[in-house]
């Protein structure tokens, strides 16, 4: 077993008590001078204080009928002088020099008692330990044993020879840490027995326990009898060195198995939280936001698209209306007038679009700004300008002057323009242009009246030069209002609907889709540092995850490693 390379485990992995542990078995490893270190453990009162007072010079332990050892006395041989060193759980640590101070009662709170005995009967590189009785009624006896026996490097197992090896006995020798440990049997009271008895008893101990011994001796305190045992101890100090390395190599084996559990249970921990649902959330947070950019400009996009439809309508009827205007009044340039008329309508209304659409953005901006409590101030959708806004509208020429009047020259030239002029002109109840232009009416229906009504008015006024332009006049006037004003009504409408209106809704949609386009790019805008933060949040989540998950397998590879490794060194 590498001591180095558990201990390197130990450490990465941040096992303190172990640590600790194996750093004590590292220096006992690199010492060939080190003690064993021997426990006596049996039943209490089974003579193990008494078999170290026997091999003592002071012989000053405590003993007595009932469990008197609750503290750990590791007792040193062939020292100069006789003393005692007392350590507590809490660091402190007291030098006795008197042995008769050393009463059980009073080192309650020691953790171990090293007594230094000037005894040459045990080598100086063995040190025995006496230890509390097991079945001690006292719960703190048997913790103090537990906690102790894995230091040991062998066992002194002490046994009434009147008394059988129990099973709990056994049981607790194994399960304590040191089955690998070289045990070694000590009957106590053997003065008791006679020696065939002695050794009838060492044979049925031997067949009939699992447990193997390295040794077994028979002693009596009482007449001083501990040849077999100094003869052990010399067995044992010849094979020291085999016992150390045995010992140490056992020791570090039960920590690599400790350490196996202690992985395993590091194996079924759960990853630390991998931000999983903090990214999600976020997620949802980021779709939400997207979500409401969609919302505001779909919102003005529909209402934009209310307010060209609104305009259109308006302003078709506005110029419809206006045009009427200008063909149902009198014109010496009815073109002219119409074309000034449809582009101060055309500025009109495109003045009335661009109010309205910068209405409905500065109504979109405060709305948006209250829904999202000001978290987004949007400038940029508050600063776009629509006075670039421009409604381009070409007006060709109508010919409306014209119209009605393609049949002037016919009816001049002929029978039916003399008659109709001299009917209007001497059928006219006044005098003048006044009552020509009244006459002018009349004169339509006496147009169609037969041929015998023309030649009459043709008889009546033959020969009368004077009548020529004033005949002229009223057959324009008479053209224009039977035949001229129908034809220009009907040229409006059919303009209107079939270029005018066209190329305005053309003109308003066009800006409607540039205008759509600057309010997306101006909302994009003025939320990107909120999408922008969002997303590097999202990002520096997942990537966090990652390198967690990465870590997380790292680390379970490591430890399937250091389990194999700490297998494979058993």
């Amino acid at each position: 077993m590498n001591i180095t390379r558990v201990l390197e485990i130990a450490k990465e992995l941040a096992i303190k008590d172990y640590i600790d542990v194996l750093k004590v078995l590292q220096e006992r490893e690199s010492s060939p001078s080190v003690p064993l270190l021997l426990p006596l453990v049996g039943e209490f009162s089974a003579g193990k204080t008494t078999i170290l007072n026997a091999l003592m010079d002071s012989g000053i332990m405590e003993t007595g009928p009932r469990p008197t050892t609750s503290t750990i006395y590791e007792i040193h041989f062939g020292c100069e002088s006789p003393h005692a060193e007392v350590f507590y759980a809490d660091g402190r640590s007291d030098v006795v020099k008197d042995f008769s101070a050393l009463k059980n009662e009073m080192l309650a709170d020691a953790a171990v008692v090293n007594v230094y005995d000037t005894s040459t009967k045990v080598p100086s590189s063995l040190v025995l330990v006496d230890t509390p009785g097991l079945s001690s009624p006292d719960i703190k006896h048997k913790q103090v044993l537990v906690e102790f026996l894995p230091k040991a490097d062998g066992l002194l197992l002490v046994l009434d020879v009147n008394q059988q090896l129990t099973k709990s006995l056994t049981n607790f020798i194994n399960v304590a840490g040191i089955a690998k440990r070289p045990i070694y049997l000590v009957l106590t009271y053997c003065d008791t027995k006679s020696q065939t008895e002695i050794e009838q008893a060492k044979k049925y101990i031997v067949e009939n326990t699992p447990m193997k011994f390295k040794g077994i001796a028979a002693v009596s305190a009482k007449t001083g009898e501990v040849s077999e045992l100094l003869n052990l101890f010399s067995t044992i100090q010849n094979e020291k060195q085999a016992i150390l390395r045995n010992s140490i190599d056992s020791a570090c084996e039960n920590i690599a198995n400790r350490m196996c559990q202690i992985i395993d249970r590091l194996l079924k921990e759960e990853p630390e939280s991998d931000n999983t649902d903090n990214i999600i959330e976020n997620e949802n947070r980021l779709k939400r936001l997207r979500r409401e950019i969609e919302r505001l400009f779909d919102e003005i996009a529909s209402e934009m698209d209310d307010i060209a439809r609104k305009n259109t309508r308006g302003f078709e009827d506005t110029v419809f209306e206006r045009l009427e205007a200008v063909v149902a009044a009198r014109s010496n340039n009815y073109d002219m007038e119409a074309k000034s008329t449809v582009a101060s309508v055309v500025s009109l209304m495109g003045n009335k679009f661009k109010d309205e659409i910068m209405r409905l953005i500065s109504q979109s901006v405060r709305k948006a700004i209250e829904k999202n409590n000001g978290s987004c101030d949007l400038s940029s959708l508050k600063g776009i300008n629509v006075s670039a806004v421009n409604i381009d509208v070409s007006v060709s020429n109508l010919d409306l002057n014209k119209m009605g009047h393609q049949y002037d020259g016919y009816i001049s030239s002929g029978i039916k323009v003399a008659a109709t002029a001299a009917a209007a002109y001497f059928g006219a109840s006044s005098s003048g242009v006044e009552g020509m232009l009244d006459a002018a009416d009349t004169a339509t229906d006496v147009i169609f009246d037969g041929q015998n009504t023309f030649q009459r008015l043709s008889n009546s006024i033959t020969g009368n030069n004077n009548t020529d332009g004033l005949l002229e006049g009223v057959i324009g006037m008479v053209t224009d209002s039977t035949m001229g004003k129908p034809q220009r009504r009907r040229a409006i409408h059919n303009y209107i609907d079939g270029e005018l209106a066209p190329q305005y809704r053309s003109a308003i949609s066009n800006e409607i889709d540039r205008i759509k386009e600057s309010v997306k790019s101006a909302i994009l805008s003025d939320y990107s540092k909120s999408i922008a933060e969002i997303e590097g949040l999202i990002n520096y989540m997942k990537q966090e995850r990652a390198n967690n998950r990465e870590n997380y397998r790292l680390r379970i590879k490591k430890l399937n490693e250091y389990k194999q490794e700490l297998q494979s060194s058993n």
